[in-house]
Order: structure tokens, then C-alpha cells, then sequence
């Protein structure tokens, strides 16, 4: 499964994250995470309590997330239709 991880905190916060990740990966997930970038990058790798990717919480396009709407087609809506599941903390 395709998991994707959403926290909006800083640095301290997602770092939290490390277990979350490290048993999803366990379970034979992929895992990504929707992070403010400069915070998100602290967990994007390759090891085991790492993400694959990060998706970028402080771009334009996903202000569009705090709506009930949410996000219109195009290439943003496109990239979060490829997670099977949206886990946010």
C-alpha cells in the first residue's frame, strides 16, 4: 500500500514521525510525507525510519487542502490520487 503520512508541524513534530514510518515500512508499505519542506526533508531517505518522498506542504497548491473542496484537477490533485491511504497526525 502506498501510505502517505500528513503533519503541518515543525521540525520537533515530524520527527515524531520516525516510529509511524519505520512500522508502516516494516508492514511493506511505501511511505510518503506531506511536511513543510524545510522540516519534511529531515525524514526523506532511504533508511528504514525514512521516507520515499516528500510532497510539499508549503506550495501554493496545497492551501487547497484546508477546504472542503479540496484540490482541483491538475498535476497536485494528480500526485495525492496515487496514495492509497492518507494518514494525517
Amino acid at each position: 500500500m502506498n501510505v502517505l503520512l500528513a503533519r503541518a508541524g515543525a521540525l520537533g513534530d515530524v520527527l515524531l514521525l520516525r516510529r509511524a514510518v519505520a512500522a508502516l515500512k516494516a508492514a511493506g508499505h511505501r511511505v510518503s510525507l506531506l511536511a513543510p519542506s524545510a522540516s519534511g526533508a529531515a525524514l526523506a531517505g532511504a533508511g528504514p525510519t525514512e521516507v520515499e518522498r516528500l510532497v510539499s506542504w508549503d506550495r501554493p497548491e496545497a492551501a487547497c487542502l484546508l477546504t472542503a473542496e479540496g484540490p482541483p484537477p491538475g498535476p497536485f490533485r494528480d500526485e495525492l490520487l496515487g496514495f492509497d491511504l492518507a494518514v494525517a497526525y
